[in-house]
C-alpha cells in the first residue's frame, strides 16, 4: 500500500509535465485531439483516416500573431496595458503537425499533412497555460491556410495528464515558459504595429480628403470654363447684332448693302 501511495505521489509531482517544455501533458493531448477533429471533418472519407505520425513544437509566436489573437485583450489605444505588464503575460505557440493517410472522393488512398496552430497566454509564475487562455488560431492543410473565421478558445483540457498519446512521436521545444527579454521585445513590436496601423489610417484619410478636394477643384474649373464659353458666345452674338443694327442705320432705304451686311454679319452664305 505504501508503494502504491508513493508511486501515486511521484506521478502527481512529475508525471503531468512534458519534460522538454515542462508544460502539462494534457495541453498537448487536448491540442492533438482538437486537431484530429478538424482534420477528420475536412476529409471526404473520415472513416478512412489513418494517423501516420504526429509531432508537436512550441515556440514564441510573432508579434503579429499575438496581436491577431489577443490584441484587444492586452492593449488600450495601441499600448500594452499596465496590468498585462504586471502579470508578466507572455505568449507561446504550439503547433500540431499530423502526417496522415485517407481516401479521397474517388476512393484512392492519399497522404497528406495537416497542422493546427494554438497560441496560449501565461501569467505570472504559470508554467503551463489555462484552457481558456489557449486559442486555436490557425489551420494549414497541405501548406494551404484554411480560413477559421474566428479564434477558438479551448473550453476545457480533456486529454490525459499522465501520458502523451501514442501517436505523438515528439515534442520539440524548450523550457521557456517564464518571462524573458523576447517577451519584452514582443510588447514593443505589438505597440509598433498599432502605431503603424494608425499612421496608415491617417494617411488614407488625408488621401481621401485630397481626392475630394481635387474633385471639387475640377468641378469648379469645369463650371468656370463653361461659364466663360457662355459669356464668349453671348458676346459674339451681341457683337453681330450690333453690327447688323449699325449697318441698317447707315445704309439708305432700299440699299442692297443692307442685306449684304446683314448676311455677312450673320455668317450665313449668300444664295
Amino acid at each position: 500500500m505504501k508503494k502504491i501511495i508513493l508511486l501515486s505521489l511521484i506521478l502527481s509531482l512529475t508525471g503531468c509535465k512534458e519534460p522538454n517544455t515542462e508544460m502539462d501533458k494534457t495541453l498537448f493531448n487536448t491540442s492533438y485531439d482538437k486537431c484530429v477533429d478538424y482534420l477528420t471533418a475536412s476529409l471526404k472519407s473520415p472513416s478512412s483516416l489513418k494517423i501516420r505520425e504526429v509531432n508537436i513544437s512550441t515556440v514564441i509566436p510573432t508579434a503579429q500573431d499575438i496581436k491577431s489573437v489577443f490584441g484587444e485583450l492586452i492593449t488600450t489605444n495601441g499600448l500594452i496595458r499596465d496590468q498585462v505588464k504586471e502579470d508578466k503575460a507572455r505568449f507561446r505557440e504550439l503547433m500540431v503537425d499530423i502526417e496522415y493517410e485517407a481516401h479521397n472522393s474517388y476512393g484512392a488512398s492519399i497522404r497528406g499533412n495537416y497542422q493546427c496552430g494554438f497560441i496560449s497566454r501565461l501569467n505570472k509564475d504559470e508554467k503551463s497555460p489555462e484552457s481558456l487562455n489557449t486559442y486555436l488560431y490557425k489551420l494549414i492543410s497541405d501548406g494551404e491556410n484554411v480560413d477559421l473565421g474566428i479564434h477558438i478558445p479551448i473550453a476545457k483540457f480533456t486529454g490525459s495528464n499522465l501520458y502523451l498519446d501514442n501517436a505523438i512521436k515528439s515534442v520539440i521545444g524548450a523550457k521557456d515558459s517564464q518571462f524573458n527579454q523576447i517577451d519584452t521585445t514582443r510588447y514593443n513590436e505589438i505597440e509598433s504595429i498599432y502605431f503603424q496601423e494608425k499612421q496608415n489610417i491617417e494617411a488614407e484619410k488625408i488621401r481621401q480628403s485630397w481626392n475630394k478636394s481635387s474633385s471639387r477643384v475640377d468641378q469648379i474649373t469645369s463650371a468656370a470654363a463653361a461659364a466663360a464659353d457662355a459669356v464668349a458666345a453671348a458676346y459674339i452674338k451681341a457683337s453681330r447684332e450690333t453690327e447688323i443694327a449699325a449697318t441698317e442705320i447707315a445704309a439708305p432705304a432700299g440699299d442692297p448693302r443692307l442685306s449684304d451686311a446683314a448676311i455677312a454679319s450673320s455668317g450665313f452664305p449668300r444664295d
